[in-house]
Protein backbone atom coordinates (compact mmCIF):
# COMPACT_ATOMS: atom_id res chain seq x y z
CA UNK A 1 0.00 0.00 0.00
CA UNK A 2 1.09 3.08 -0.97
CA UNK A 3 2.08 6.09 1.43
CA UNK A 4 -0.69 8.48 0.47
CA UNK A 5 -3.12 5.45 0.57
CA UNK A 6 -2.14 4.83 4.24
CA UNK A 7 -2.13 8.49 4.92
CA UNK A 8 -6.06 8.58 3.25
CA UNK A 9 -6.98 5.30 5.39
CA UNK A 10 -5.57 7.33 8.60
CA UNK A 11 -7.80 10.32 8.07
CA UNK A 12 -10.79 7.47 6.99
CA UNK A 13 -10.06 5.23 10.16
CA UNK A 14 -9.90 8.86 12.45
CA UNK A 15 -13.12 10.13 11.27
CA UNK A 16 -15.03 6.81 11.00
CA UNK A 17 -13.86 6.18 14.77
CA UNK A 18 -14.69 9.67 16.15
CA UNK A 19 -18.09 9.41 14.45
CA UNK A 20 -18.63 5.78 15.88
CA UNK A 21 -17.49 7.05 19.95
CA UNK A 22 -20.84 9.53 19.28
CA UNK A 23 -23.28 6.59 18.14
CA UNK A 24 -21.77 4.57 21.01
CA UNK A 25 -22.74 7.05 23.71
CA UNK A 26 -26.29 7.91 21.67
CA UNK A 27 -26.84 3.86 21.64
CA UNK A 28 -25.88 3.37 25.33
CA UNK A 29 -26.58 0.13 24.95
CA UNK A 30 -24.46 -1.76 27.67
CA UNK A 31 -22.06 -4.62 26.99
CA UNK A 32 -20.03 -5.54 29.88
CA UNK A 33 -22.24 -5.28 32.93
CA UNK A 34 -21.74 -6.53 36.62
CA UNK A 35 -22.57 -9.86 36.61
CA UNK A 36 -23.32 -11.34 39.98
CA UNK A 37 -22.25 -14.96 40.16
CA UNK A 38 -23.91 -17.70 41.86
CA UNK A 39 -23.69 -18.26 45.79
CA UNK A 40 -21.02 -20.32 46.60
CA UNK A 41 -21.63 -23.79 47.75
CA UNK A 42 -17.89 -24.31 49.47
CA UNK A 43 -14.94 -21.89 49.75
CA UNK A 44 -13.63 -23.14 46.72
CA UNK A 45 -10.65 -21.64 44.18
CA UNK A 46 -12.98 -22.32 41.75
CA UNK A 47 -15.55 -19.75 42.63
CA UNK A 48 -13.36 -16.97 43.78
CA UNK A 49 -11.90 -17.29 40.22
CA UNK A 50 -14.65 -17.30 38.52
CA UNK A 51 -15.87 -14.54 40.13
CA UNK A 52 -12.43 -11.77 39.77
CA UNK A 53 -12.74 -13.11 36.24
CA UNK A 54 -16.80 -11.86 36.39
CA UNK A 55 -15.56 -8.79 37.64
CA UNK A 56 -13.00 -7.40 35.07
CA UNK A 57 -13.68 -3.97 33.95
CA UNK A 58 -16.16 -3.17 36.91
CA UNK A 59 -15.63 -0.11 39.04
CA UNK A 60 -15.58 0.81 42.65
CA UNK A 61 -18.86 1.50 42.59
CA UNK A 62 -20.34 -0.95 40.10
CA UNK A 63 -18.55 -3.31 43.15
CA UNK A 64 -20.49 -1.92 45.79
CA UNK A 65 -24.17 -2.21 43.80
CA UNK A 66 -23.29 -5.42 42.91
CA UNK A 67 -21.69 -7.34 46.26
CA UNK A 68 -24.06 -4.88 48.38
CA UNK A 69 -21.54 -4.60 51.81
CA UNK A 70 -22.55 -3.92 55.21
CA UNK A 71 -20.90 -1.97 58.03
CA UNK A 72 -16.92 -1.23 57.41
CA UNK A 73 -17.27 -2.38 53.94
CA UNK A 74 -19.70 -0.31 52.92
CA UNK A 75 -19.17 3.10 50.85
CA UNK A 76 -15.62 2.22 50.49
CA UNK A 77 -13.12 5.47 49.02
CA UNK A 78 -9.63 4.58 49.20
CA UNK A 79 -7.06 2.64 47.57
CA UNK A 80 -9.18 -0.61 47.37
CA UNK A 81 -6.76 -3.22 45.99
CA UNK A 82 -6.64 -4.62 49.10
CA UNK A 83 -10.38 -4.30 49.61
CA UNK A 84 -11.17 -6.08 46.40
CA UNK A 85 -9.35 -9.22 47.12
CA UNK A 86 -9.97 -9.74 50.77
CA UNK A 87 -14.14 -9.13 49.98
CA UNK A 88 -13.38 -12.07 47.36
CA UNK A 89 -12.02 -14.30 49.93
CA UNK A 90 -13.89 -13.34 53.10
CA UNK A 91 -16.59 -13.58 51.55
CA UNK A 92 -16.39 -17.17 50.48
CA UNK A 93 -15.18 -18.29 53.41
CA UNK A 94 -11.28 -18.54 53.17
CA UNK A 95 -8.85 -18.10 56.00
CA UNK A 96 -6.69 -15.68 56.60
CA UNK A 97 -7.88 -12.32 55.49
CA UNK A 98 -7.17 -9.16 56.97
CA UNK A 99 -9.64 -7.22 58.90
CA UNK A 100 -8.92 -4.20 57.31
CA UNK A 101 -8.18 -2.56 54.07
CA UNK A 102 -4.02 -2.22 54.11
CA UNK A 103 -1.84 -4.21 51.67
CA UNK A 104 0.81 -4.35 54.22
CA UNK A 105 -1.92 -5.51 57.08
CA UNK A 106 -2.49 -8.30 54.92
CA UNK A 107 0.32 -9.04 54.05
CA UNK A 108 1.36 -9.14 57.82
CA UNK A 109 -1.36 -11.68 58.18
CA UNK A 110 -0.22 -14.20 56.15
CA UNK A 111 3.30 -13.69 57.41
CA UNK A 112 2.21 -14.67 61.23
CA UNK A 113 0.43 -17.47 59.54
CA UNK A 114 3.55 -18.77 58.17
CA UNK A 115 1.90 -18.82 53.95
CA UNK A 116 3.91 -15.62 52.97
CA UNK A 117 7.12 -15.58 51.04
CA UNK A 118 9.04 -12.34 50.09
CA UNK A 119 11.66 -12.98 46.82
CA UNK A 120 13.28 -14.97 46.01
CA UNK A 121 12.97 -17.14 48.99
CA UNK A 122 10.30 -20.01 48.81
CA UNK A 123 8.12 -17.49 46.95
CA UNK A 124 6.46 -18.70 43.04
CA UNK A 125 3.33 -17.78 41.87
CA UNK A 126 1.01 -20.10 42.29
CA UNK A 127 -3.16 -20.22 41.30
CA UNK A 128 -5.14 -18.48 43.98
CA UNK A 129 -2.14 -16.93 45.48
CA UNK A 130 -1.80 -13.04 46.12
CA UNK A 131 0.48 -11.11 44.36
CA UNK A 132 2.22 -8.67 46.52
CA UNK A 133 3.80 -5.72 44.71
CA UNK A 134 6.29 -3.20 46.39
CA UNK A 135 10.38 -2.25 46.71
CA UNK A 136 12.22 -2.15 50.53
CA UNK A 137 10.03 -3.81 52.96
CA UNK A 138 6.43 -5.05 53.69
CA UNK A 139 5.28 -1.96 54.79
CA UNK A 140 6.09 -0.02 51.67
CA UNK A 141 4.06 -2.18 49.83
CA UNK A 142 1.67 -0.56 47.44
CA UNK A 143 -0.68 -2.57 45.44
CA UNK A 144 -1.87 -6.25 45.82
CA UNK A 145 -3.86 -8.86 43.42
CA UNK A 146 -5.26 -12.12 42.72
CA UNK A 147 -3.22 -15.02 40.71
CA UNK A 148 -5.61 -16.55 38.24
CA UNK A 149 -3.39 -18.61 36.34
CA UNK A 150 0.14 -19.31 35.64
CA UNK A 151 2.06 -19.89 32.39
CA UNK A 152 4.32 -23.05 31.63
CA UNK A 153 7.26 -20.60 32.01
CA UNK A 154 5.90 -19.53 35.38
CA UNK A 155 4.35 -16.47 34.49
CA UNK A 156 1.19 -15.23 36.21
CA UNK A 157 -1.60 -13.83 35.29
CA UNK A 158 -4.02 -11.99 37.15
CA UNK A 159 -6.50 -9.53 38.44
CA UNK A 160 -6.34 -6.64 40.53
CA UNK A 161 -8.46 -4.33 41.73
CA UNK A 162 -7.67 -0.16 41.26
CA UNK A 163 -5.90 -0.34 38.37
CA UNK A 164 -5.58 1.80 34.92
CA UNK A 165 -5.87 1.53 31.36
CA UNK A 166 -3.54 4.07 29.34
CA UNK A 167 -0.73 3.03 28.04
CA UNK A 168 1.22 4.76 29.92
CA UNK A 169 0.10 3.51 33.24
CA UNK A 170 -1.06 0.22 33.20
CA UNK A 171 -0.60 -0.55 37.05
CA UNK A 172 -2.32 0.62 40.16
CA UNK A 173 -3.44 3.85 41.15
CA UNK A 174 -1.68 5.98 43.54
CA UNK A 175 -3.52 8.77 43.22
CA UNK A 176 -6.78 9.48 45.44
CA UNK A 177 -8.74 11.29 43.02
CA UNK A 178 -8.89 8.57 40.61
CA UNK A 179 -10.66 5.93 42.77
CA UNK A 180 -13.77 6.71 41.07
CA UNK A 181 -12.02 6.04 37.51
CA UNK A 182 -10.05 3.19 38.53
CA UNK A 183 -11.43 -0.59 37.67
CA UNK A 184 -10.77 -4.47 37.80
CA UNK A 185 -8.14 -5.39 34.99
CA UNK A 186 -6.75 -8.24 34.51
CA UNK A 187 -2.69 -8.64 33.61
CA UNK A 188 -0.54 -11.33 32.00
CA UNK A 189 2.59 -11.27 34.12
CA UNK A 190 3.34 -8.87 36.84
CA UNK A 191 3.77 -4.85 36.14
CA UNK A 192 5.77 -3.41 38.96
CA UNK A 193 7.97 -5.05 41.08
CA UNK A 194 7.18 -8.02 42.47
CA UNK A 195 7.92 -8.16 46.88
CA UNK A 196 6.24 -11.66 47.46
CA UNK A 197 3.34 -14.04 46.97
CA UNK A 198 0.90 -14.95 49.69
CA UNK A 199 -1.24 -18.35 49.78
CA UNK A 200 -4.62 -18.73 50.96
CA UNK A 201 -6.13 -21.89 51.62
CA UNK A 202 -9.25 -22.61 49.71
CA UNK A 203 -11.44 -25.53 51.47
CA UNK A 204 -8.90 -29.11 50.15
CA UNK A 205 -7.04 -26.92 47.70
CA UNK A 206 -3.81 -25.17 49.32
CA UNK A 207 -2.32 -22.64 46.95
CA UNK A 208 0.73 -22.95 48.94
CA UNK A 209 1.39 -26.44 48.23
CA UNK A 210 -0.83 -26.28 44.94
CA UNK A 211 -2.23 -30.05 46.70
CA UNK A 212 -5.19 -31.39 47.28
CA UNK A 213 -8.83 -32.22 45.54
CA UNK A 214 -10.68 -29.31 45.28
CA UNK A 215 -9.34 -27.15 42.98
CA UNK A 216 -6.71 -29.16 41.47
CA UNK A 217 -8.25 -28.83 37.89
CA UNK A 218 -8.06 -24.80 38.09
CA UNK A 219 -4.34 -24.96 39.18
CA UNK A 220 -3.52 -27.06 36.19
CA UNK A 221 -4.90 -24.48 34.13
CA UNK A 222 -2.61 -22.79 32.72
CA UNK A 223 -3.76 -21.51 29.28
CA UNK A 224 -7.09 -20.07 30.29
CA UNK A 225 -7.13 -16.89 28.48
CA UNK A 226 -4.03 -15.93 29.59
CA UNK A 227 -2.42 -15.97 26.41
CA UNK A 228 -5.85 -16.21 24.32
CA UNK A 229 -7.70 -13.29 22.80
CA UNK A 230 -11.40 -12.88 22.42
CA UNK A 231 -13.00 -11.23 19.31
CA UNK A 232 -16.78 -10.12 19.53
CA UNK A 233 -19.34 -8.08 18.30
CA UNK A 234 -21.40 -6.35 21.76
CA UNK A 235 -25.28 -6.33 22.16
CA UNK A 236 -24.82 -2.85 20.89
CA UNK A 237 -23.47 -4.04 17.40
CA UNK A 238 -19.71 -2.66 18.76
CA UNK A 239 -16.40 -4.63 18.29
CA UNK A 240 -14.96 -5.39 21.84
CA UNK A 241 -11.91 -7.73 22.39
CA UNK A 242 -11.64 -9.62 25.74
CA UNK A 243 -8.89 -11.76 27.64
CA UNK A 244 -5.78 -10.43 28.95
CA UNK A 245 -7.21 -7.25 28.70
CA UNK A 246 -10.47 -5.99 27.48
CA UNK A 247 -11.03 -3.01 25.24
CA UNK A 248 -14.52 -1.52 23.04
CA UNK A 249 -12.47 -0.54 19.52
CA UNK A 250 -15.29 1.82 19.38
CA UNK A 251 -16.33 0.82 15.90
CA UNK A 252 -19.75 -0.69 14.88
CA UNK A 253 -19.92 -3.84 13.28
CA UNK A 254 -22.53 -5.03 11.04
CA UNK A 255 -25.70 -6.93 13.23
CA UNK A 256 -25.27 -10.43 12.60
CA UNK A 257 -22.04 -10.10 11.60
CA UNK A 258 -19.14 -11.80 13.36
CA UNK A 259 -15.60 -10.38 13.48
CA UNK A 260 -12.36 -13.02 13.39
CA UNK A 261 -9.11 -12.87 15.37
CA UNK A 262 -5.72 -14.32 14.81
CA UNK A 263 -2.47 -13.72 17.08
CA UNK A 264 -0.33 -11.85 14.35
CA UNK A 265 3.71 -11.02 15.54
CA UNK A 266 2.95 -8.13 17.20
CA UNK A 267 -0.03 -9.16 19.06
CA UNK A 268 -3.58 -9.51 17.52
CA UNK A 269 -5.11 -8.46 14.77
CA UNK A 270 -9.38 -8.87 13.49
CA UNK A 271 -11.16 -8.41 10.39
CA UNK A 272 -14.81 -7.44 10.49
CA UNK A 273 -17.66 -5.68 8.30
CA UNK A 274 -18.38 -2.38 9.79
CA UNK A 275 -22.37 -1.42 9.69
CA UNK A 276 -21.71 -0.11 6.60
CA UNK A 277 -20.34 -3.24 4.77
CA UNK A 278 -17.05 -2.07 4.28
CA UNK A 279 -13.99 -4.55 5.21
CA UNK A 280 -12.25 -3.02 8.09
CA UNK A 281 -8.92 -4.98 10.18
CA UNK A 282 -8.15 -3.32 13.49
CA UNK A 283 -5.62 -4.50 16.39
CA UNK A 284 -1.96 -4.32 17.22
CA UNK A 285 -0.78 -4.60 13.41
CA UNK A 286 -2.82 -1.40 12.32
CA UNK A 287 -6.06 -0.17 11.36
CA UNK A 288 -6.99 -0.19 7.64
CA UNK A 289 -10.20 0.33 5.96
CA UNK A 290 -9.83 -1.87 2.86
CA UNK A 291 -12.37 0.03 0.47
CA UNK A 292 -14.13 -3.39 -0.37
CA UNK A 293 -17.50 -4.49 0.17
CA UNK A 294 -18.72 -7.57 2.50
CA UNK A 295 -21.37 -9.74 1.04
CA UNK A 296 -24.53 -9.85 3.17
CA UNK A 297 -25.09 -11.93 5.69
CA UNK A 298 -21.39 -12.68 5.93
CA UNK A 299 -18.26 -12.73 7.89
CA UNK A 300 -14.49 -12.31 6.87
CA UNK A 301 -11.80 -14.57 8.23
CA UNK A 302 -8.52 -13.80 9.16
CA UNK A 303 -5.14 -15.44 9.73
CA UNK A 304 -1.41 -14.44 10.64
CA UNK A 305 0.50 -14.66 7.69
CA UNK A 306 4.51 -13.80 7.52
CA UNK A 307 4.83 -10.82 9.61
CA UNK A 308 1.44 -10.19 8.85
CA UNK A 309 -2.01 -11.03 8.38
CA UNK A 310 -4.15 -12.02 4.99
CA UNK A 311 -8.37 -11.87 5.19
CA UNK A 312 -10.46 -13.71 3.44
CA UNK A 313 -14.09 -12.47 2.35
CA UNK A 314 -17.09 -12.68 -0.35
CA UNK A 315 -17.79 -9.41 -2.11
CA UNK A 316 -20.33 -7.54 -2.95
CA UNK A 317 -20.74 -10.18 -6.57
CA UNK A 318 -21.07 -12.85 -4.54
CA UNK A 319 -17.42 -14.28 -5.12
CA UNK A 320 -13.85 -15.19 -3.35
CA UNK A 321 -11.55 -12.55 -2.32
CA UNK A 322 -8.41 -12.46 0.00
CA UNK A 323 -6.38 -9.12 1.29
CA UNK A 324 -3.49 -8.97 3.21
CA UNK A 325 0.66 -8.85 3.16
CA UNK A 326 0.60 -11.33 0.38
CA UNK A 327 -1.62 -8.88 -1.85
CA UNK A 328 -5.26 -8.82 -3.08
CA UNK A 329 -6.36 -11.66 -5.04
CA UNK A 330 -10.24 -12.03 -6.32
CA UNK A 331 -10.52 -15.63 -7.13
CA UNK A 332 -13.03 -15.52 -9.43
CA UNK A 333 -15.38 -18.27 -7.82
CA UNK A 334 -19.03 -17.70 -6.32
CA UNK A 335 -19.29 -18.55 -3.20
CA UNK A 336 -22.63 -20.08 -1.74
CA UNK A 337 -25.01 -16.96 -0.57
CA UNK A 338 -24.90 -16.33 2.53
CA UNK A 339 -22.24 -18.62 3.99
CA UNK A 340 -18.13 -17.23 4.78
CA UNK A 341 -15.03 -18.71 3.93
CA UNK A 342 -12.03 -19.89 6.39
CA UNK A 343 -8.08 -19.31 6.04
CA UNK A 344 -5.06 -20.57 7.41
CA UNK A 345 -1.33 -20.05 6.69
CA UNK A 346 -0.39 -22.83 5.33
CA UNK A 347 3.30 -23.92 4.05
CA UNK A 348 4.06 -22.12 0.81
CA UNK A 349 1.14 -19.44 1.06
CA UNK A 350 -2.24 -20.00 2.37
CA UNK A 351 -5.51 -21.93 2.11
CA UNK A 352 -9.20 -21.03 1.89
CA UNK A 353 -11.81 -23.11 2.32
CA UNK A 354 -15.13 -22.42 0.98
CA UNK A 355 -18.69 -23.45 -0.13
CA UNK A 356 -19.36 -23.53 -3.94
CA UNK A 357 -23.16 -22.12 -5.35
CA UNK A 358 -24.01 -25.93 -5.70
CA UNK A 359 -23.07 -26.75 -2.15
CA UNK A 360 -19.69 -28.42 -2.60
CA UNK A 361 -16.38 -27.98 -0.47
CA UNK A 362 -13.16 -27.00 -2.06
CA UNK A 363 -10.03 -25.36 -0.96
CA UNK A 364 -8.19 -22.95 -2.72
CA UNK A 365 -4.48 -22.72 -2.42
CA UNK A 366 -2.22 -19.60 -2.85
CA UNK A 367 1.06 -20.97 -3.96
CA UNK A 368 -0.19 -22.33 -7.05
CA UNK A 369 -3.52 -21.27 -7.32
CA UNK A 370 -4.77 -24.64 -7.54
CA UNK A 371 -8.74 -25.29 -6.35
CA UNK A 372 -9.27 -28.37 -4.68
CA UNK A 373 -12.85 -29.93 -4.76
CA UNK A 374 -13.50 -32.55 -2.31
CA UNK A 375 -16.52 -33.57 -3.69
CA UNK A 376 -18.37 -33.27 -0.17
CA UNK A 377 -21.87 -31.47 -0.14
CA UNK A 378 -22.00 -29.43 2.88
CA UNK A 379 -25.00 -28.55 4.85
CA UNK A 380 -27.08 -25.10 4.20
CA UNK A 381 -26.27 -22.52 6.00
CA UNK A 382 -23.04 -23.60 7.55
CA UNK A 383 -19.44 -22.67 6.94
CA UNK A 384 -16.43 -24.89 6.97
CA UNK A 385 -13.34 -24.18 9.31
CA UNK A 386 -9.55 -24.74 8.40
CA UNK A 387 -7.17 -25.43 10.43
CA UNK A 388 -2.82 -25.65 9.46
CA UNK A 389 -1.63 -28.95 10.30
CA UNK A 390 2.27 -29.78 9.80
CA UNK A 391 1.95 -31.86 6.51
CA UNK A 392 -1.45 -29.71 4.92
CA UNK A 393 -4.18 -28.30 6.44
CA UNK A 394 -7.62 -30.10 7.60
CA UNK A 395 -10.90 -29.00 7.37
CA UNK A 396 -14.28 -29.35 9.00
CA UNK A 397 -17.58 -28.89 8.03
CA UNK A 398 -20.90 -30.37 8.29
CA UNK A 399 -22.31 -32.73 6.40
CA UNK A 400 -25.53 -33.16 4.30
CA UNK A 401 -27.11 -35.22 6.61
CA UNK A 402 -26.48 -32.84 9.63
CA UNK A 403 -22.93 -34.86 10.96
CA UNK A 404 -19.33 -33.39 11.75
CA UNK A 405 -16.61 -34.37 8.91
CA UNK A 406 -13.40 -33.66 8.12
CA UNK A 407 -10.99 -33.73 5.47
CA UNK A 408 -7.10 -33.02 4.59
CA UNK A 409 -4.11 -34.13 5.10
CA UNK A 410 -4.66 -36.09 8.35
CA UNK A 411 -7.12 -38.09 6.66
CA UNK A 412 -10.92 -38.26 6.64
CA UNK A 413 -12.64 -38.44 9.37
CA UNK A 414 -16.36 -39.01 9.61
CA UNK A 415 -18.75 -39.13 13.03
CA UNK A 416 -21.78 -39.62 13.82
CA UNK A 417 -22.11 -36.61 15.75
CA UNK A 418 -25.28 -34.51 14.92
CA UNK A 419 -25.11 -30.63 14.48
CA UNK A 420 -27.63 -28.49 15.99
CA UNK A 421 -29.09 -26.61 12.69
CA UNK A 422 -27.84 -23.26 12.05
CA UNK A 423 -24.41 -23.66 13.34
CA UNK A 424 -21.03 -24.55 12.05
CA UNK A 425 -18.00 -26.30 13.08
CA UNK A 426 -14.47 -25.51 14.39
CA UNK A 427 -10.91 -26.61 14.06
CA UNK A 428 -7.82 -26.35 15.63
CA UNK A 429 -4.28 -28.16 15.41
CA UNK A 430 -3.01 -29.25 18.28
CA UNK A 431 0.18 -31.46 18.78
CA UNK A 432 -0.21 -34.62 17.21
CA UNK A 433 -3.74 -33.71 15.55
CA UNK A 434 -6.61 -31.42 16.11
CA UNK A 435 -9.95 -30.65 18.22
CA UNK A 436 -13.15 -30.03 16.07
CA UNK A 437 -15.83 -28.21 18.33
CA UNK A 438 -19.27 -28.40 17.53
CA UNK A 439 -23.19 -27.19 19.38
CA UNK A 440 -24.33 -30.71 19.16
CA UNK A 441 -28.04 -31.47 18.34
CA UNK A 442 -28.99 -31.24 21.89
CA UNK A 443 -27.87 -27.22 21.80
CA UNK A 444 -24.86 -27.79 23.95
CA UNK A 445 -21.04 -27.62 22.95
CA UNK A 446 -18.93 -30.70 22.48
CA UNK A 447 -15.35 -31.49 21.68
CA UNK A 448 -13.66 -34.08 19.85
CA UNK A 449 -9.60 -34.23 19.79
CA UNK A 450 -7.88 -36.38 17.37
CA UNK A 451 -4.70 -37.41 18.20
CA UNK A 452 -2.42 -39.59 15.80
CA UNK A 453 0.29 -42.21 15.93
CA UNK A 454 2.28 -45.37 15.00
CA UNK A 455 -0.72 -47.46 16.41
CA UNK A 456 -3.73 -45.80 15.06
CA UNK A 457 -6.09 -42.56 15.72
CA UNK A 458 -7.21 -41.90 19.11
CA UNK A 459 -10.21 -39.93 19.95
CA UNK A 460 -11.50 -37.73 23.24
CA UNK A 461 -14.54 -36.47 23.27
CA UNK A 462 -15.78 -34.02 25.80
CA UNK A 463 -19.34 -32.98 26.38
CA UNK A 464 -19.19 -29.76 28.21
CA UNK A 465 -22.86 -29.13 29.28
CA UNK A 466 -22.58 -25.33 28.11
CA UNK A 467 -26.26 -24.51 26.40
CA UNK A 468 -25.02 -22.85 23.25
CA UNK A 469 -27.00 -19.63 21.43
CA UNK A 470 -29.29 -21.21 19.00
CA UNK A 471 -27.76 -20.56 15.24
CA UNK A 472 -24.80 -19.56 17.24
CA UNK A 473 -21.05 -21.57 16.34
CA UNK A 474 -17.96 -22.27 18.83
CA UNK A 475 -14.46 -20.84 17.90
CA UNK A 476 -11.13 -22.99 19.32
CA UNK A 477 -7.88 -21.91 19.62
CA UNK A 478 -5.15 -24.64 20.48
CA UNK A 479 -3.66 -24.45 24.34
CA UNK A 480 -0.60 -26.47 26.03
CA UNK A 481 0.15 -29.86 23.75
CA UNK A 482 -3.12 -31.25 23.04
CA UNK A 483 -4.70 -28.77 25.47
CA UNK A 484 -7.33 -25.75 23.65
CA UNK A 485 -9.68 -23.32 24.54
CA UNK A 486 -13.34 -22.92 23.20
CA UNK A 487 -14.93 -19.93 22.52
CA UNK A 488 -19.20 -19.73 22.88
CA UNK A 489 -22.09 -17.68 22.96
CA UNK A 490 -24.28 -19.04 25.57
CA UNK A 491 -28.13 -19.24 25.85
CA UNK A 492 -27.61 -16.35 28.36
CA UNK A 493 -25.87 -14.47 25.49
CA UNK A 494 -22.83 -14.39 27.13
CA UNK A 495 -19.63 -15.24 26.13
CA UNK A 496 -18.38 -18.64 28.22
CA UNK A 497 -14.89 -20.16 27.89
CA UNK A 498 -14.00 -24.09 28.27
CA UNK A 499 -10.91 -25.11 29.13
CA UNK A 500 -8.79 -28.34 28.28
CA UNK A 501 -5.42 -29.15 29.33
CA UNK A 502 -2.74 -31.35 28.06
CA UNK A 503 -3.31 -33.24 31.40
CA UNK A 504 -6.92 -33.49 31.25
CA UNK A 505 -8.43 -31.05 33.56
CA UNK A 506 -11.67 -29.03 32.09
CA UNK A 507 -12.74 -25.63 33.35
CA UNK A 508 -15.63 -23.55 31.80
CA UNK A 509 -15.59 -19.82 32.63
CA UNK A 510 -18.84 -17.31 32.20
CA UNK A 511 -18.02 -14.08 31.38
CA UNK A 512 -19.76 -10.88 31.87
CA UNK A 513 -20.27 -9.66 28.10
CA UNK A 514 -23.31 -10.04 26.20
CA UNK A 515 -22.83 -10.49 22.55
CA UNK A 516 -25.17 -9.76 19.76
CA UNK A 517 -28.02 -11.90 17.78
CA UNK A 518 -26.71 -13.87 15.46
CA UNK A 519 -23.08 -13.61 15.93
CA UNK A 520 -20.55 -15.87 17.40
CA UNK A 521 -17.23 -15.18 18.87
CA UNK A 522 -13.55 -15.54 17.64
CA UNK A 523 -11.06 -16.49 19.90
CA UNK A 524 -6.71 -17.23 19.44
CA UNK A 525 -3.82 -18.31 20.98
Amino acid sequence: MTTNASAAAARRIRALLAGLVVCALLAAAPMLQPQRAEAASADTLDHVVSLAESTQGETLGELEKQWNPTGSWANFSADWCAWYVTYLLRNNGVAFTAKDFFVSDLWNTYVKAGRAHSLPYGAKPTVGALVFYGTGNAQSLTHVGLVVGVSKSGLPRTVEGNTGFSASHVGYYGDSTSYANSKVNTFMGPHDTVYGYAYPRYGAYDSLSSTGSTGTAIAQVTTTMSSHEVALTSSASDFWTVGSSRKDWRARVRPGSSPSIAAVSSGHETAFATNTDDLWSLGDAGSYDWEMTVAPNTSPSLTAYGSGYQIAFVGKDGTLISVGAAGTRKWGVAVRAGTSPAIAAVSGGYAIAYVTKGGDLRVVLSRDGSIKDWNRAVRSGTNPAITATPTGYEVTYVTSSGTVSTVGALGTQNWPVGVAAGSSTAVTAVTGGYVVAVRASGGTLMTSTVVFSTSGATRTTVKWGVAMMAGSSPSLAAGDGTGFTAAVRATSGNLVTATATAAGATRTVTWAAKLGAGTSPSITG
